[in-house]
């Protein structure tokens, strides 16, 4: 009994030495300045192809890379080390916001964290924003629109002020 304990044991030590220089490192470095999405996917993939669609829908900009790309691969593999995920089999798609990895995350996780790091005051520009990937909205309505929670259809999720029926204009 206490071979397999000390066995299981082993075993989890070893399948968790990859992620060890992640967790020390204290995660990756942001991309950008100011709060971003970077959705890192495939074209032919149904999840990323949703969160894609939600995001359009709940005008949040994001960056669309597609893991096929052997230059993305080769910043994706890293980044995803530095935050501690297992690299040798992940699902798709693979998420950052604002320097938080996240392996098929829920579209609602993804907008609460993207509008928790939104600067308070709505009116200060954001320098250097660039969307790869359409979207509903302009930069210059997201400034004047921001992001808020609302519920809708009975169900909470954030989004654009002016699309929630919560919010009189």
């Amino acid at each position: 009994m206490k071979l397999l304990l000390l066995l299981g044991i082993l075993a989890a030590a070893y399948l968790g030495w990859n992620e060890l220089p992640g967790l020390l490192a204290g995660g990756p470095a942001p991309l950008e300045d100011s709060p971003y999405v970077t959705v890192y996917g495939r074209d032919a993939c149904s999840i990323t192809k949703r969160m894609l669609s939600d995001l359009n829908r709940s005008g949040i900009p994001y960056s669309y890379k597609i893991v096929d790309d052997p230059a993305v691969k080769d910043e994706l593999i890293p980044r995803m080390q530095q935050a501690g995920l297992n690299t040798q089999r992940y699902g798709l798609p693979v998420v950052d916001v604002n320097a938080e990895m996240m392996i098929r995350p829920k579209s609602d996780v993804v907008a609460r964290k993207y509008a928790q790091a939104q600067p308070s005051d709505p009116g200060r520009a954001r320098p250097g924003r660039t969307t790869t990937g359409s979207t509903n909205a302009s930069a210059a309505s997201q400034l004047a629109d921001p992001i808020v929670p609302c519920r809708i259809r009975g169900h909470d999720t954030y989004t654009l002020r002016s699309q929630c029926p919560d919010y009189a204009r």
